[in-house]
């Protein structure tokens, strides 16, 4: 849906830029984050957004809901985040969690995911499938299934 995007991140691939080729994968995520919840059980009474208007005790046994997708998309955190924007700092992107709880995977997976899809952007011709098969679909509030096509 943006050709200009793309070519960005097709010509970063072939540049073997993979820290430009990571920017382009984190701001893409954003839009559409492969785990846009995080469910976890409290074990012990906790304060969220402490000092703040926003402070909230958690007691424990009490099931939170963390809206991660949605943090990446606050206008009082981010500076037009409907737009597509290169450069935005690490903070802005909880896709591996953020602080003390990020994942233990986190840059393994980077580097695995700017090869996919380096791989991916190198193909002749990258597209959507056409029909509904190009369209990106969800299992519930997670992707499912995204078909692309190339020469």
């Amino acid at each position: 849906d943006h050709p200009q995007t793309l070519q960005g991140a097709v010509a970063a691939a072939k540049a073997g830029d993979n820290a430009l080729l990571l920017n382009y994968v984190l701001e893409v995520l954003r839009f559409h984050s492969p785990a846009p919840i995080l469910v976890r059980l409290s074990i012990s009474e906790h304060v969220l957004a402490k000092g703040t208007q926003f402070e909230t005790k958690v007691p424990p046994g009490k099931v939170v809901f963390a809206a991660n997708s949605s943090a990446m998309m606050d206008e009082t955190e981010l500076d037009q985040p409907q737009e597509f924007k290169l450069g935005r700092p690490s903070h802005h992107y909880l896709h591996f969690g953020w602080g003390i709880h990020q994942c233990l995977g986190k840059h393994i997976s980077e580097v695995q995911v700017v090869e996919i899809v380096r791989a991916l952007l190198l193909l002749g011709n990258l597209r959507r499938a056409e029909g509904e098969d190009g369209n990106l679909r969800y299992a519930g509030p997670f992707p499912k299934s995204f078909v692309i096509q190339f020469d």
